[in-house]
């Protein structure tokens, strides 16, 4: 939040600086391209709701059918062709854990849908258990 009383470019320069103490070289690395530094917080978006999804009231079936969308390649008349990755798209909203995850979960998707077949029984398409857990409140 502090940041956010600094200018784009002042922004920039004091996260360079931090880094350059981390990592000297990588710190040095870094310049704007064709000298332009843009910033976008999203504490100052009107339609951004921060670093991580919470689940509204009854919004655990709609991430379990997001997670495992990818599951649509398993049926050729149905395969939608499209798959979905990201934190946004997983459990575990605003962690790289969650964006990895659902990013694997969408290539096996386009492999399979491909007609390719995937190196092991324990990939995510045939290990997959989207019933595992009643999502349906009582």
């Amino acid at each position: 939040m502090k940041l956010l009383a600094l200018d784009p470019r002042e922004q920039f320069e004091v996260i360079k600086r931090t880094v350059r103490r981390i990592h000297p070289e990588l710190g040095e690395a870094l310049k704007p391209v064709n000298d332009e530094v843009l910033a976008v917080s999203w504490e100052l978006e009107p339609h951004y709701y921060g670093a991580f999804k919470l689940n509204f009231p009854g919004g655990d079936e709609l991430s379990r059918r997001l997670f495992y969308q990818f599951l649509g390649c398993n049926d050729a008349a149905t395969d939608p062709f499209v798959y979905l990755a990201g934190d946004s798209q997983s459990f575990t909203g605003g962690w790289i854990e969650g964006a990895i995850q659902t990013g694997v979960n969408a290539a096996c998707a386009v492999i399979r849908s491909l007609g390719g077949s995937l190196y092991t029984q324990e990939n995510p398409i045939d290990a997959a258990r989207p019933t595992a857990y009643d999502y349906n409140p009582r």
